[in-house]
């Protein structure tokens, strides 16, 4: 297809268009058909700085689009090729269905583009497609990966590469992992359709299992409690879970703090909607609230009861305002105008902080399942407790977390993680919070924006 510009000779006017060139037998030259009608040149410029080149780059849009959807697969090999000794000589073929996607996507072309200029003597489309096929068929390190690559049939000699060059391209992996995220939102946009107006944000955290630390890796509060340096990853994800965008920062930073530079970033380069952050309670604060609720940005994000306040506290557990459903299930809600406290910004870069007053729609939720659940869960967490209270010192911070809460007098060992009774007295629970705790079991609550109130 091509795009074809066609003069009025009455009034000079030119029509552009696309079209697409076909023979007819018995005619000497080539004729054309139009496939897509844009409009006078004239007209164009009102819509378009260069009509002629952003057309252009439409049609040729279009003409790799029709090349990738009748691109055709070719799995080539020589009928005289030995199998090599102790192997079953079995290929894999369902890969085949991968690739139609990292081809669709322009991963291979966006590659080859970037590797201009550098010194490498391998493809890295190549071992981008490794590495992608293995994460998806059989998920494993690098080296698995490379050393299981003879069992596709898509790596030629013409593209080998060595157990090195495969380390070696990591690092450039990471120096364009912006570029390759956003060429693959933009295809994923353009040939599927991507439904961003409402997009989910988590985080979670990944461990390493050795003790020494570096920039990205260190030590912070992770999820599974564990002392152990960790890297964390937040990542983005549409309507339809199909990821947006991922970023990684170092385990000793607040996760609290990369919400509001994440979406912000949705916002400005994937052209999103309006967004909704849905998101635990750890995002559940007053920066995270104010930042969403006065951009185009809402959220539904899980609320506390046990470090909320007693007027809230008191709303969740009375009786008055439920509407059941079933015997085991019911629900209220009510809007709410909460305090909450912002970093407002000074000249000079220092920040004070400045209360503000927001309409919340607070949504709480009740299950006997859930109640059920939550007792059983604590009762076994008041029997641990017991046992560390009777003998703090045969038993870690690592594996005693949660029973911690229940009891007194108890310290804990910085440099070791061992557990020691206090020097003002011996360890004992406090059977008071832990009532105080049961109150709310089978409760939950998620808050929602309705305003924000200067």
């Amino acid at each position: 297809m091509f795009l074809k510009k066609v003069k009025n000779k009455k009034t000079g006017r030119i029509y552009l268009s696309m079209a697409e060139s076909y023979r007819e037998k018995g005619k000497k030259y080539p004729c054309s058909k139009t496939v897509e009608s844009f409009g006078y040149l004239d007209e164009l410029q009102k819509k378009y700085r260069d009509p002629i080149q952003a057309l252009t780059a439409y049609v040729e849009t279009k003409n790799r689009q029709r090349e990738e959807e009748s691109a055709e697969y070719l799995i080539k090999e020589r009928k005289d090729t030995a199998l090599l000794p102790n192997t079953a000589g079995r290929k894999n073929f369902g890969y085949i269905a991968i690739l139609k996607y990292y081809y669709e996507l322009g991963l291979d072309r966006l590659l080859i583009n970037r590797q201009r200029g550098r010194n490498f003597k391998f493809n890295t489309s190549s071992i981008m497609k490794m590495l992608v096929i293995s994460r998806i068929l059989d998920p494993s390190s690098e080296k698995h990966a490379y050393e299981q690559r003879d069992t596709y049939f898509d790596f030629e000699r013409k593209d080998a590469f060595s157990l090195q060059d495969v380390y070696r391209s990591l690092t450039f992996f990471a120096e364009i992992d912006s570029a390759i995220q956003l060429h693959i939102h933009n295809r994923i946009s353009e040939k599927y359709g991507r439904n961003t107006n409402l997009v989910y944000y988590d985080m979670t955290n990944y461990f390493f299992e050795i003790d020494r630390e570096e920039e990205l890796r260190a030590k912070g509060a992770s999820k599974e409690h564990r002392p152990d340096p960790m890297v964390q990853l937040g990542l983005a994800m549409d309507a339809d879970g199909v990821p947006i965008s991922y970023e990684m920062f170092p385990g000793n930073e607040s996760e609290k703090l990369h919400l509001r530079p994440m979406i912000g970033e949705l916002v400005r380069k994937q052209e999103t909607g309006r967004v909704i952050a849905v998101a635990d309670s750890a995002q559940n604060t007053g920066n995270n609230i104010y930042y969403l609720e006065s951009g185009r940005c809402s959220y539904v994000f899980s609320q506390t009861i046990r470090g909320g306040s007693e007027e809230f506290k008191t709303y969740v557990t009375q009786e008055e305002g439920y509407v059941p459903y079933g015997r085991e299930y019911k629900r209220k809600s009510r809007v709410f105008r909460r305090e909450i406290e912002v970093d407002m910004l000074k000249e000079g870069g220092k920040t004070y902080k400045k209360k503000v007053f927001v309409d919340q729609r607070q949504i709480v939720f009740y299950s006997k399942k859930y109640a059920d659940r939550s007792k059983a869960k604590r009762e076994a967490v008041l029997k641990e407790a017991q046992w560390i209270a009777s003998s703090p010192s045969s038993y870690p911070k690592a594996v005693s977390y949660g029973a911690l809460r229940y009891i007194r007098n108890i310290e804990v060992d910085r440099k070791t993680g061992e557990l020691k009774s206090a020097a003002k007295g011996k360890p004992y629970l406090d059977m008071e919070k832990f009532r105080e705790d049961e109150k709310y079991d089978g409760y939950y609550v998620s808050v929602n924006s309705t305003g924000v109130l200067l």
